[in-house]
Formats: structure tokens, sequence, C-alpha cells
């Protein structure tokens, strides 16, 4: 193959990868729309609202949910940038994943009303991270990602899930426990833990194949 064919490959698999990144642009807008839809769709600025009905645990679980979603974005664009999508089996393949994760993010949404729900998903978020990750490598036949970082981070999501339903289950026997705020708590957690794996993420940097 000539020099110029390869480089007239290497241009078009370049404008294919940015169209399926158009697309899951796309798909993040239509899932932080859905959700902006959600808030605003009972007209809650025609009703006087008290500071205990804003301050609560969906409305906290829903500002950790768009930090995570928008956090989630800048970091798959910083991705790209290195790592554009290849036209092979693995290439599509990480893209499909990239989709289901968009999806997730959806369900993270609609779960800010069940704590143990919203909990629990982002233990399978960052399982399709690893995931997409492992494809990753795979794809570019290298190590250009970080799939070990993500299966760190969602044994911690699941040590707070768990530790967050045991102490909930004990309630009931201990009246006491009740006065612990366990869900303010672990969604803290999950606030921070998500914080740290996108610093951690960035320091770790990004690989490109030459």
């Amino acid at each position: 193959m000539t020099s110029d064919s390869q480089e007239t490959e290497l241009e078009t698999q370049k404008k294919i990868s940015n169209r399926l990144v158009d697309l899951i642009d796309i798909v993040f807008g239509v899932v932080v729309a859905i959700n902006f839809g959600m808030l605003f769709a009972n007209n809650p600025f025609d009703k006087g609202i008290s500071l205990y009905q804003v301050i609560s645990i969906p409305n906290f679980s829903l500002v950790v949910a768009y930090i995570a979603i928008i956090l989630s974005w800048v970091g798959y664009h910083q991705m790209i940038e290195y790592n554009p999508y290849i036209l092979n089996l693995w290439g599509y393949f990480r893209f499909s994943f990239d989709l289901v994760i968009v999806f997730m993010y959806t369900v993270l949404m609609y779960s800010i009303k069940n704590t143990a729900l919203f909990l629990g998903m982002f233990p399978i978020i960052f399982f399709f991270y690893a995931i997409g990750g492992a494809i990753r490598n795979r794809e570019y036949a290298m190590r250009v990602s970080w799939p070990k970082g993500s299966i760190e981070y969602l044994s911690s999501f699941l040590i707070t899930l768990v530790f967050w339903w045991i102490i909930e289950c004990m309630k009931t026997q201990y009246p006491i426990l009740n006065t612990v705020p366990t869900s303010w708590i672990a969604v803290s957690v999950a606030l921070v833990l998500n914080l740290d794996y996108r610093r951690r993420r960035t320091k770790h940097g990004f690989k490109r194949k030459e």
C-alpha cells in the first residue's frame, strides 16, 4: 500500500470515527435533556418550596449523577483525541459499549429516588468502563487504556453499597442507627470516588498509537 493510499485510508477512518463520536454526543445530549425535562415538568417555581424539599437525597443524587456524566463526557473526548475509533471489529465493539454506557447514565438518572439502585449503578458502569478499556487495548493491539483502574473503583463502589445496605438493614433492630445519615454518606462517597477516578484517570494519561 502506497503512502498516499495509507493517508487516504487514515483520513477516511478519522472522518467515520468523528461521525460515531457525534452520535455519542447526541445521545449524551438526549440523556441530559430528558432529565432536565423531568426536573421542570411539574413547574416547581409555581409553588412554594421549602429548603427541606430542596436539600434531599434525590436532589443530591441528581447532582452527583450530573457531575459523573459531565466528567465522563469530558474524559470521553480526552480519550477519543488520542484513541479514535478504528474501523475494525474491536472498534465497533468499543463504540457499542460506549453507547451502552450512555444508556446506563439514563438509568442512573432515573434511579435517584432509589438509593440502592442508584449506588448499585456505579459498579455496573465501572464494569463497562473496564470492558471498554480492555476492548480498546485489543483494538489498538497495545496498552492504551486503564481497565485495572476501573476495576479498583468498581470494588470501592461495591464496598460502599454493601456497607450502606448492612447499616440500613440493621436500623430495624437498632433504632439508634436511624440518626446516622447513611444515604447522605454513601452518596457523598460515590461523588468522591467519581472525582478521584477522573483525577487519577487524567494523571494516568492517555496513550496514542504512533
